[in-house]
């Protein structure tokens, strides 16, 4: 005979003990409400949600092929499943953390010398045509760089 599927509201809901480990991802709080929905996490919605925010939760690849013993709460629905913009604000989180702590500085230099840009190699995972887009324009605007640096040279000797 063939067991049927526990009800979503007995199963834990799968973004519980997230909640606290990781407070910076602005989860919000269980809901534990008389008529509120649960859902299993085993839907097809859910899963894909969840397998995205995998890559930002890592404890969730461990519970990826068991997400028929959990489910979500309500709140949790409406902000992870339902909505895209919590999983865009990571995405937008991790590219701005990655751009802060690869980026290239502005590094000031002392005396008289010209500020100079360290490059500490960029790594950002953008569509194609995209950053095709942005390193052309960044290779022109390094080439009107160099071509400025040395017009102000030419210029300096004149005034000399």
């Amino acid at each position: 005979m063939a067991t049927s599927k526990p009800e979503a509201k007995n199963l834990p809901c799968i973004f519980a003990t997230f909640i606290d480990k990781y407070p910076e991802s602005q989860l919000v709080q269980c809901e534990n409400k008389e008529k509120q929905r649960w859902r299993h996490a085993s839907a097809e919605a859910a899963v894909s949600k969840i397998t995205i925010l995998a890559e930002y939760f890592p404890e969730l690849n461990l519970l990826l092929d068991s997400l028929e013993d959990y489910s979500l709460c309500e709140k949790h629905y409406n902000q992870v499943i339902a909505k895209n913009s919590f999983i865009n604000k990571l995405q937008r989180d991790e590219l701005d953390f990655k751009v802060e702590s690869k980026g290239k500085r502005l590094k000031l230099s002392s005396g008289n010398e010209l500020p100079a840009f360290h490059d500490f190699e960029v790594q950002v995972s953008l569509p194609d045509p995209e950053c095709q887009k942005l390193l052309t324009k960044i290779d022109e605007l390094e080439y009107c760089n160099e071509q400025l640096l040395s017009e102000n040279e030419i210029l300096k000797k004149k005034v000399k």
